[in-house]
């Protein structure tokens, strides 16, 4: 992702699934010069939901989990903080699925999970408007392995009016149920 519009004052704020904590540099005119530092607020977090057509569902053996054991499964790319989350709770509760496909596009792997080719996860803060956009179910919650979204900004405390309103409404809405927040 790239976050230089934003140090650069072009935007307030972008969305991302990803923490930054580096200063942004880039080459001006032969000499690195120093834009500025973004900052990450957390808006929340949440679970992960698998998603299936209502075809590849009648596929399945048995109850969530163990109806992935075997089971095709389109995942994130390897080498993220949720696909590692996602791989060591697989461990834990012994499941091997048949790995399909890995996506560095969430938006991409739905799509081939809405043509079936295979169970897809996405956060489950959004499972109604999955299900409904992508015409699959979701068959199973997994609350142990989270989905982390954070606002990132040059603000240390957002303040642009209509930036502020985004997380503010993030917060209060999509996240309600998290305790405390992370500036």
């Amino acid at each position: 992702m790239c976050i230089a519009p934003v140090v650069r004052h072009l935007y307030f704020l972008i969305l991302s699934k990803v923490f930054f904590c580096d200063k942004i540099k880039t080459a001006t005119e032969g000499r690195r010069v120093q834009l500025g530092h973004p900052f990450s607020h957390k808006l929340g977090e949440c679970a992960i939901s698998f998603f299936v057509t209502k075809k590849l569902e009648k596929k399945l053996k048995g109850d969530f989990p163990q109806c992935l054991d075997g089971a095709p499964l389109l995942l994130p790319s390897s080498g993220n903080q949720l696909r590692s989350g996602i791989d060591k709770w697989l461990d834990k509760q012994r499941i091997h699925p048949r790995m399909i496909a890995e996506f560095d596009d969430s938006a991409l792997m739905k799509a081939f999970g809405q043509e079936g080719a295979g169970i897809f996860i996405a956060p489950s803060a959004i499972e109604a408007e999955v299900e409904w956009q992508y015409q699959v179910m979701a068959i199973g919650r997994v609350d142990e392995v989270k989905e982390h979204f954070y606002a990132i900004s040059v603000e240390r405390r957002v303040m642009h009016p209509v930036a502020a309103t985004v997380v503010e409404a993030a917060r209060e809405s999509l996240f309600a149920d998290e305790s405390s927040w992370d500036e």
